[in-house]
């Protein structure tokens, strides 16, 4: 059945969240851990020996999507610099929103939505808080 409505989604914005690493290349995500409580995603950056890890606490939603499923993030107008960033706009809410069903935005809790990028797959998180990072 083919879907009559086409919806009609701002450009993402973006915003680069500022770290304490350092780091300017896009990172290898090579594992993700979620127990319910946390989402620990674990980074290999090319010409850095240890990994670096992002910790979501009480996570509302994550998804992984293959960068080239995400073009949209990719031009000059939403791209920021870094490999995490804060979707300010036209992002996996926005499309949340657009549902009939929709959850994000009903929520008493201001909940913000991230995209680590990586080279290979990217995660959305849409979580109240923002994450924590530290090296391993």
């Amino acid at each position: 059945m083919q879907n009559s409505m086409i919806m009609s989604l701002p450009n993402p914005k973006t915003k680069s969240l500022n770290t304490t690493f350092e780091i300017s290349e896009i990172p290898e995500i090579t594992n993700l851990e979620y127990d319910l409580w946390e989402l620990r995603i674990t980074l290999k950056f090319p010409n850095k020996k240890e990994p670096i890890y992002v910790i979501f606490s009480t996570p509302v939603g994550f998804r992984v999507l293959d960068e080239s499923d995400m073009t949209e993030y990719w031009n000059d107008d939403a791209r920021s610099s870094g490999w995490l960033w804060e979707i300010v706009e036209g992002g996996w809410i926005t499309l949340e929103t657009q549902r009939k069903n929709k959850y994000f935005s009903g929520t008493e809790i201001h909940n913000v939505e991230y995209l680590v990028t990586g080279i290979h797959d990217c995660i959305n998180v849409i979580s109240p808080r923002p994450p924590k990072i530290y090296s391993g």
